[in-house]
């Protein structure tokens, strides 16, 4: 066996890994990019190692349903932690995306406020 073969079952075995301690409604993922990478999803949250050998975590949650590699991830900080527990991980990225909508909720109220006030000089005028 190869040794690219052996990092790729190792993947494999640590996603499974991953999957039955978050339960197994989880879906596994693995892909070649530099290296062999893997999550595991459920609806729209992944959770990620970037390195099978390395022990902490990070997630993300995507606008879009069962996507493994997290894509338009905006609402994930750019010096996102990574935790011990892929649990925690997920609470992580869920805070986050409370924080991202709550931003969004209040630039959205600001910019009616301004969007009305424009409105109501010019029909004055």
């Amino acid at each position: 066996m190869t040794e690219r073969q052996k990092v790729k079952d190792e993947a494999f075995k640590v996603a499974k890994r991953l999957q039955q301690k978050l339960g197994g409604k989880w879906k596994v993922n693995v892909w070649e990019n530099l290296g062999w990478h893997y999550s595991v999803t459920l609806g729209s949250i992944s959770v990620h190692r970037g390195d099978v050998r390395k022990k902490n975590y990070f997630a993300f949650v995507s606008p879009e349903e069962n996507d493994p590699s997290g894509g338009a991830m905006f609402w994930t900080p750019s010096d996102m932690p990574y935790d011990k527990y892929p649990e925690i991980a997920v609470k992580r990225a869920l805070s986050n995306v409370k924080t991202f909508i709550a931003g969004c909720q209040k630039l959205h109220e600001s910019n009616l406020k301004l969007l009305n006030s424009t409105l109501l000089e010019k029909i004055k005028v």
